[in-house]
C-alpha cells in the first residue's frame, strides 16, 4: 500500500488543516440529514479524503469495505460503460467519462440507485438515502448538467448527491444553487508540511528540514503529490533524507516543462512545433489532463529568464483562451499545438527578453 493510502485520515476529527471546513462536516454529521453537497477546490486539496471521512462519521467503517464494477448504459443503441465503486452507502462514479453521452449516463444510473430499494438500505439512527459522489462535475456537459439539476429535485427523498469540482466556474448557476457550496483550498506550506512529518514520523523517515521545504515548493499545495515524492524520495535514500537530498518532479511534470523550455529557447518554426507534438502525445497518452499542461507549460515559460516581461498578459490570455476551447471539445493535442504556436508567435512579436 503506497503511503499516500496508509496517511490518509479515516475520520473527521483526524484532519488536521481547513478546520472550518472540518467543522461544519462534523456539526452536519451529527445529523440524520444533509443537503446535496458540492466540494470545488484544486487537485490535491483534500476533497474526496473529507467526503469519505464525513461518510465515515455517519454510517461507521462499513463505508471504506469498497468493490468496483463495470456499469453498462445503453444509449442509442450503443453500449457505454462506467466504473462504479460502490460501499453498502454509497456510490460514485464519473460520468463524464461518458464524453458527450454523459447527459444519458447521468439521468439512468442516479434514477436507477435512487429507485431501487435494494440498494444498501440503511437501519437504526442513520439515515435511510443513498448517497452518490460524482467526480468532475465541472467536466459535465451543460446539457448533462441541466439533466442533473431536474434528477436531483426528483430524488431528494430517496438519494443525496455529493459533487466534486475543481473549477466552480464550470457548474452551471442553478446546479450550484441546489447545492451546499464547500470550498477546500490548497492548503498552506506549513499545513502540507505538518502532513509531510507526520508521515515520516510513521514510516520512521530521518527527513531533514530542507528536504521538506524541497518537497513543499515541489507540491505546490497539492497534499497527494507531496506524499508520494516523500515515499519516492525516502525509499530512493534509504530512509535517510539529509539537507543535501535532492527532490525531483514527476517525470510528467518535467516532460511538460520541457515544452515550455523548447517554446522559449527553440526556434519558432513549423519543425519545432512538430516535435512537441510528440511530447505532447506521450503526456496525453498517461493520463495527464490537457489542462494541466496548459498551465504547466504557461508557467514555466513565464518563470523563463529569456520571456519578454511584456508578453506575459498576453500569454496569460491566450492560455486561457485556447484552454477554454479545449474544454468544448475536439481532440486536446489539436488546441494544445494552437496554443504552442500562438506562445511562438507572441515571442517573435515581442522578441526574447
Amino acid at each position: 500500500m503506497l503511503w499516500l493510502d496508509e496517511e490518509r485520515p479515516k475520520k473527521l476529527k483526524e484532519l488536521n488543516y481547513h478546520h472550518d471546513v472540518n467543522n461544519m462536516l462534523i456539526r452536519l454529521s451529527s445529523k440524520n440529514d444533509f443537503p446535496h453537497m458540492l466540494f470545488y477546490g484544486p487537485s490535491g486539496s483534500g476533497k474526496k479524503t473529507r467526503i469519505m471521512a464525513f461518510l465515515h462519521d455517519i454510517f461507521g467503517a462499513n463505508v471504506e469495505k469498497m468493490k468496483s464494477e463495470m456499469k453498462t448504459v445503453t444509449v442509442n443503441r450503443n453500449d457505454v460503460e462506467i466504473m462504479m465503486i460502490s460501499s453498502p452507502f454509497h456510490f460514485e462514479f464519473n460520468p463524464s467519462d461518458a464524453g458527450v453521452r454523459d447527459r444519458h449516463v447521468v439521468q439512468e444510473i442516479i434514477n436507477e440507485i435512487a429507485t431501487n430499494p435494494s440498494s444498501g438500505v440503511q437501519t437504526g439512527n442513520r439515515p435511510t438515502f443513498k448517497v452518490i459522489i460524482l467526480n468532475e462535475a465541472d467536466k459535465l456537459t451543460t446539457a448533462a448538467q441541466q439533466a442533473l439539476r431536474r434528477t436531483m429535485e426528483s430524488c431528494v427523498k430517496s438519494a443525496r448527491l455529493i459533487l466534486v469540482s475543481e473549477n466552480l466556474s464550470r457548474v452551471i448557476e442553478p446546479l450550484r444553487s441546489r447545492c451546499l457550496l464547500l470550498r477546500v483550498p490548497s492548503p498552506d506550506g506549513i499545513d502540507v508540511a505538518t502532513v509531510l512529518n507526520d508521515a515520516a514520523m510513521n514510516h520512521k523517515v530521518h527527513l531533514a528540514q530542507p528536504v521538506v521545504d524541497r518537497l513543499v515548493l515541489t507540491a505546490g499545495g497539492n497534499v497527494r503529490l507531496a506524499l508520494l515524492l516523500l515515499e519516492a524520495t525516502a525509499i530512493n535514500n534509504n530512509l535517510r533524507c539529509t539537507p543535501d537530498t535532492l527532490v525531483t518532479a514527476p517525470n510528467w511534470v518535467l516532460a511538460a516543462e520541457s515544452i515550455g523550455v523548447d517554446l522559449v529557447k527553440g526556434p519558432h518554426n513549423p519543425l519545432a512545433l512538430h516535435r512537441l507534438r510528440t511530447k505532447t502525445y506521450e503526456l496525453l497518452t498517461r493520463a495527464i489532463p490537457p489542462e494541466r499542461i496548459f498551465v504547466l507549460v504557461l508557467d514555466t515559460v513565464l518563470r523563463h529568464g529569456s520571456c519578454p516581461p511584456a508578453a506575459k498578459g498576453e500569454l496569460a490570455y491566450w492560455t486561457a483562451f485556447f484552454q477554454h476551447r479545449c474544454a468544448l471539445g475536439g481532440k486536446p493535442v489539436v488546441h494544445l499545438e494552437a496554443f504552442y504556436a500562438r506562445v511562438m508567435g507572441v515571442l517573435a512579436q515581442y522578441g526574447r527578453g
